[in-house]
C-alpha cells in the first residue's frame, strides 16, 4: 500500500516537473474548432487529444499536468506552514511550561475535538462557496 502510494506520488511530482516537456499543448490555448471532443478511446475521440477537450476548446491532459504542478506548490505551502505553526507552539510548551503549556493544549484539545469535515462545512456556510 505505501509503496504503491510512493511511487504514485513521485509519478506526479515527475509529471508535473516536466509538465512543459510532456504537455502535448499549451494548457491556455483554446482551439475553437475541437470544443467538447470526447477522450481518444471514446467514439468521436482522437489521439489528438487524449483526454479530449473542454468547453472553450482547451486540451485536458495539457490541463491536468500544468495544473499538477499548482496543486503540489499549495501542498507543499500549506505542510510548510503547518509545520512551522506546530513547531513554534510546541517548543513555546516545552519551554515555558506551566500555564502557556496548558493553554496552548487546552487551545489544540478544542481545535482536534471538531471533525474536520465539518469544521470546513461551516467554514464553506460562513465564507460561501466561491
Amino acid at each position: 500500500g505505501a509503496v504503491i502510494g510512493l511511487f504514485v506520488f513521485i509519478l506526479l511530482v515527475l509529471a508535473a516537473l516536466f509538465a512543459p516537456l510532456l504537455a502535448p499543448y499549451a494548457p491556455d490555448v483554446q482551439d475553437k474548432t475541437a470544443f467538447l471532443r470526447p477522450p481518444a478511446w471514446q467514439a468521436g475521440g482522437s489521439t489528438q487529444y487524449l483526454l479530449g477537450t473542454d468547453p472553450v476548446g482547451r486540451d485536458i491532459l495539457s490541463r491536468l499536468l500544468y495544473g499538477a504542478r499548482f496543486s503540489l506548490l499549495i501542498g507543499a505551502v500549506v505542510v510548510t506552514l503547518a509545520l512551522t505553526g506546530g513547531i513554534t507552539l510546541g517548543l513555546l510548551a516545552g519551554y515555558f511550561r506551566g500555564w502557556v503549556d496548558v493553554a496552548i493544549m487546552r487551545v489544540m484539545d478544542l481545535i482536534l475535538a471538531f471533525p474536520s469535515l465539518l469544521l470546513a462545512l461551516v467554514l464553506v456556510t460562513i465564507l460561501g462557496p466561491g
